[in-house]
């Protein structure tokens, strides 16, 4: 039986672009992380502080607001040759967590969705986790 070239090059083809499809995935967007009643933004900064150095991340910058404003935490994680870089916003009430950038996690943005490798949603799931915990100490 003789085999068609043809075949080869659609399934070598098919096969190159289900790998680039595993390569990233759609951003995940953490839900606000609501906070327990009675902290100040000093015990959630330390709250904060403690989860990403548990974590081995390096805080680069923290910025504790009155009144209104939320207050903020800038924070890099490298690994390797990849980089990431997010922000905390919080108050009394609440706690986000935002992505700023990357290098090399494949980020990209696409008809209005984003992408970025699938190792960015675990590290984010690891931080939100120890953060709930680390709120209730």
């Amino acid at each position: 039986m003789r085999q068609h070239p043809a075949v080869y090059l659609l399934l070598s083809a098919a096969l190159f672009l289900s790998m680039g499809a595993q390569g990233s995935k759609t951003m995940y967007e953490p839900l606000p992380i609501a906070v327990p009643e009675g902290l100040t933004r000093e015990n959630i900064s330390k709250a904060i502080s403690d989860t990403l150095t548990g974590r081995k991340w390096s805080i680069d910058e923290v910025t504790l607001a009155k009144g209104e404003e939320q207050s903020e935490i800038l924070a890099t994680l490298h690994v390797r040759t990849h980089q990431l870089s997010i922000k905390f916003l919080f108050d009394e009430d609440k706690i986000e967590i935002h992505y700023v950038q990357s290098t090399n996690l494949q980020y990209r943005e696409k008809k209005g969705k984003k992408y970025i490798h699938p190792k960015y949603t675990q590290w984010i799931n690891n931080l939100e986790f120890d953060l709930k915990a680390n709120l209730r100490k």
